[in-house]
């Protein structure tokens, strides 16, 4: 391959190594030795840096918050498992006729295992938005991965708050307390129906292999569609005791005004 070339020159420029002497391993100045004697050890070293090994991402379930939260759920779920049947069919009611809001209130031991259930699907919605991406603000990205589940938590929670703040400080006057129990509630008794068909849509989505945006979109219908439906139930129990103008009032103040701020929360 190198016929006809008459040298090669060094970097340096002061002397020549003809083919024969490369291929031979001689070079000027010295005693050459052949290939195999120069590789008789086997060993070439070519740097004397260490190999950086590649970055490990130990996925969304690989990350100790993560897991212990999910964990943490799952046990939950399992305590509550005889609960959450009992629960059903007021649930189911409540869906069907908006006076069994107040009929769950008038029971303190349903509305109390209601209030578990829905600490626990609180919960269960917040791994999911971290996992599947239900909820990715921009100011997420600045938190440690291990630390975002407990920080969507925490934001739920303060969505929570300013809605029973809300609620404690502007109600009408003029109904008793299970009514406005129920007004307070309601939402929860939707958000559980809400979650109970979430679940088994993102189920399927993952047993029939859907993307990650199948099962955003399906949340977001979901998430919109109940909370319409839960608007509407909510109307028609305060429509009860207030006029018509009073009761939109009360549904822009009460659940509109806490919606828009988690929704622009989300956008930033």
């Amino acid at each position: 391959m190198l016929e006809g070339a008459a040298y090669l020159p060094e970097l340096g420029g002061s002397s020549a190594v003809t083919p024969a002497a490369a291929m031979s391993g001689a070079l000027p100045g010295g005693e050459g030795l052949p290939v195999e004697e120069a590789f008789r050890t086997g060993i070439c070293e070519l740097s004397a840096q260490t190999p950086v090994a590649d970055s490990f991402d130990p996925g969304w379930l690989g990350i100790s918050t993560n897991a212990v939260l999910t964990l943490l759920a799952a046990f939950a779920f399992i305590l509550l498992l005889k609960d959450i049947f009992r629960l059903a069919p007021a649930i189911g009611n409540c869906l069907v006729r908006y006076r069994a809001n107040i009929s769950l209130e008038h029971s303190l031991s349903q509305a109390r295992e209601r209030n578990l259930v829905a600490a626990l699907a609180l919960l269960t919605v917040c791994l999911m938005a971290d996992k599947f991406g239900f909820y990715r603000p921009d100011f997420l990205e600045l938190i440690p991965r291990e630390w975002r589940v407990p920080a969507i938590l925490g934001i739920a929670l303060m969505y929570q708050g300013l809605r029973r703040m809300l609620h404690l400080w502007i109600h009408p006057k003029r109904i008793d307390s299970e009514t406005q129990r129920a007004v307070q509630s309601s939402m929860v008794n939707y958000f559980l129906a809400m979650m109970s068909v979430l679940l088994v849509a993102v189920g399927g989505s993952i047993l029939f292999g859907a993307g990650d945006n199948v099962i955003r979109t399906s949340a977001a219908i979901l998430s919109v569609s109940f909370f319409v439906f839960g608007c509407v139930r909510k109307a028609q129990i305060l429509a009860s005791s207030c006029s018509f103008l009073a009761t939109f009032l009360y549904l822009c103040v009460l659940e509109f005004l806490p919606a828009s701020l988690l929704i622009a929360s989300g956008a930033f």
